[in-house]
C-alpha cells in the first residue's frame, strides 16, 4: 500500500538508508529504482520537480543498501549534539549579538 503526504512533511527527518535496485540488460535499457528510508522506517521515493506530494514505497527485496559497507569512507562528527536544523537555528538566532 502507498499513501503520500506532503513534501514539508519530510523536514526535520533523518534519511537512515538509501537503497537502489539495478537491472541490466544486453540490449541497453537498463533500469535503476531508489529507495529512501527516513527514520528507519518510512521508505519513500525521491521527490521530483515542483510536486508537492512524496509517496511512500515498499522496499523491494532485491534492493541493496547504498551504505553496506563504509570502512573506506571516513566518518566526521559534524553535528556532535544530535540537533535538528531548527534547533541549532533557534538556539543560534536566541544568541545576543552585538557589534562592538
Amino acid at each position: 500500500m502507498t499513501n503520500k503526504f506532503n513534501i514539508k512533511e519530510i523536514i526535520g527527518k533523518t534519511v537512515s538508508n538509501i537503497y537502489t535496485l539495478i537491472n541490466t540488460n544486453v540490449d541497453g535499457l537498463d533500469y535503476v529504482e531508489s529507495f529512501i528510508e527516513l527514520d528507519n522506517k518510512t521508505i519513500i521515493d525521491i521527490p521530483y520537480g515542483f510536486y508537492d506530494d512524496v509517496w511512500t514505497k515498499k522496499l523491494d527485496k532485491n534492493a541493496i543498501s547504498l551504505f553496506t559497507n563504509l570502512s573506506d569512507f571516513p566518518m566526521y562528527k559534524i553535528n556532535k549534539d544530535s540537533k535538528t536544523i531548527s534547533e541549532i537555528t533557534s538556539n543560534y538566532q536566541s544568541q545576543n549579538k552585538q557589534f562592538q
